[in-house]
């Protein structure tokens, strides 16, 4: 067997050597770069040898191992670190997944648990607010039972400041106030004290109307309600109703201001309010629309227990601004003139009515009522009003309306089988509020301060004394199922 000769390197030219060419190690990067500079140093470092690529020795081959090596741990180090990071970021991704769905199914909890509470809400508002329309039912009863309490026909005096033309440095030493209820009359004889539910002295419009608010209030709940302005001629009645502008406004407009504000204050309990006006006069026994331009007499027609007037316009308030333009109409034609008493005198009975239609959407409850304002003219005196021709005609039948209202309240008070009230249109047209319909009223006496007047003063004060003491019937709800 021949022997192996050894290379000229000493190295066997077996083995190895011989097993390297059929060895294939991938290599990659660096290694690669490296082998491939060894193989051209080898090619170059030999001269006279023909340029072919020498063999690797083992040294060499060992460092390209090691760096292939070194670069394998490398990579197996950046791939573990990367591993490892995409599973932190997978873990991060499953809780972040995890807390989306635990947030769905919180927000779909909280929605779910909004909405029974919505449910529960509503359901509570109801029953609150049928308990509140129940409450304010009893309260309005209550209030109505303690104003029929203060009488069935309420009187209330109203002594007016002097006017210019007035002897305003005069002493009101005729007249006193022991207190809010009370008035005393003083003729230099024995005074007289009369007692009423109301005596203002010098009160201003705002606090006159807030003390019979209450009242008024009460058409709200269903009841008629009438306040009749009553006074010797010049004593400020057209002033208490009609007033003036701004805070001299009286008792229609601000009585109509007051309906407005509760009806927008009951919509939240279910209640609808439907307002229509009226206005007429009374003049010379005939009456007359004031809100018609046309002068044409109106047919009363009388019914069992109550009056119609078919040919009355009525016109629906859609807010207090409306009201303006009526009595601005009803200004226009009512029939005034000037006498020595008064440069301005009403010379008729004018009549403001104000229908309510009321329905209750929760408890079904409907109602009709009416407020009626009435603005009396001033009873005369020929002597002291110095007039004549159309205007002692007007005097003759203002007198004769007063005259026979007076008789009514003294039927009344003395509880006679008869009442006259076919005896004038006035007494035709308060029949309703005076006894024969079903209303709460209230007489409002006004009287002039000067002494001058003090006996038309005492005479108004004893009619009012006589109206207290009537009584008229207690008055009851008007009340409908719809």
């Amino acid at each position: 067997m021949p022997s192996r000769q050894p290379s000229r390197t000493g190295r066997p030219s077996t083995g190895l050597r011989s097993a390297i060419p059929h060895t294939k190690i991938p290599l990659t990067g660096r290694a690669t770069t490296d082998l491939a500079g060894l193989q051209r140093m080898r090619t170059s470092s030999e001269p006279g040898r023909p340029k072919t690529a020498a063999p690797f020795s083992i040294a060499e081959l060992e460092k390209v191992c090691e760096e292939r090596s070194r670069l394998v741990s490398e990579l197996t180090t950046q791939n573990c670190s990367l591993t490892l990071e995409m599973d932190n970021m997978k873990t991060q991704l499953n809780a972040k997944t995890m807390l989306h769905e635990s947030a769905c199914q919180e927000v779909a909890r909280l929605t779910a648990d909004g909405e029974r509470m919505k449910r529960e809400a509503e359901e509570r508002e109801s029953s609150l607010k049928a308990q509140l329309v129940t409450q304010d039912q009893k309260v309005r009863t209550l209030l109505n039972d303690v104003v029929d309490l203060r009488g069935k026909i309420r009187v209330a005096v109203r002594l007016r400041p002097f006017v210019k033309g007035e002897d305003a440095g005069e002493s009101l030493s005729h007249i006193g106030f022991p207190d809010r209820r009370s008035i005393s009359v003083n003729n230099g004889s024995k005074p007289t004290a009369y007692q009423f539910q109301h005596v203002f002295c010098q009160a201003s419009q705002e606090y006159v109307f807030d003390e019979f608010k209450e009242l008024i209030e009460s058409v709200i709940s269903g009841y008629n309600v009438a306040i009749i302005a009553y006074g010797q001629t010049g004593s400020g009645k057209t002033y208490t109703m009609r007033g003036g502008e701004g805070d001299q406004r009286g008792l229609i407009p601000r009585a109509v201001e007051f309906m407005f504000l509760t009806r927008n204050n009951l919509k939240s309990m279910d209640w609808t309010y439907e307002y229509a006006a009226s206005f007429l006069e009374v003049y010379n026994d005939d009456v007359f629309d004031l809100l018609r331009n046309e002068r044409t007499k109106l047919k009363v027609v009388l019914g069992t227990g109550r009056v119609d007037i078919p040919d009355l316009k009525t016109v629906a308030l859609q807010s207090p601004d409306d009201l303006h333009e009526l009595m601005l109409l009803a200004d226009k034609n009512r029939s005034t003139a000037a006498t020595k008493m008064n440069e301005t005198s009403s010379r008729s009975h004018a009549v403001f009515t104000l229908r309510v239609t009321a329905t209750n959407a929760i408890s079904s409850e409907a109602f009709t009522s009416s407020l009626s304002l009435v603005d009396l003219a001033g009873s005369e005196r020929a002597k002291e009003s110095e007039v004549s021709g159309p205007r002692f005609t007007e005097m003759t039948h203002i007198n004769k309306a007063l005259s026979n209202l007076q008789n009514v309240i003294r039927c009344q008070l003395r509880k006679e089988a008869h009442v006259p009230y076919r005896n004038s249109k006035l007494t035709m047209l308060l029949q309703e509020c005076l006894g024969k319909g079903n209303s709460k009223t209230l007489m409002l006496v006004n009287l002039r301060p000067s002494f001058a007047n003090l006996t038309e003063t005492k005479r108004s004060l004893d009619f009012a004394a006589n109206t207290s003491q009537t009584v008229i019937g207690a008055p009851l709800k008007n009340e409908s199922s719809q």
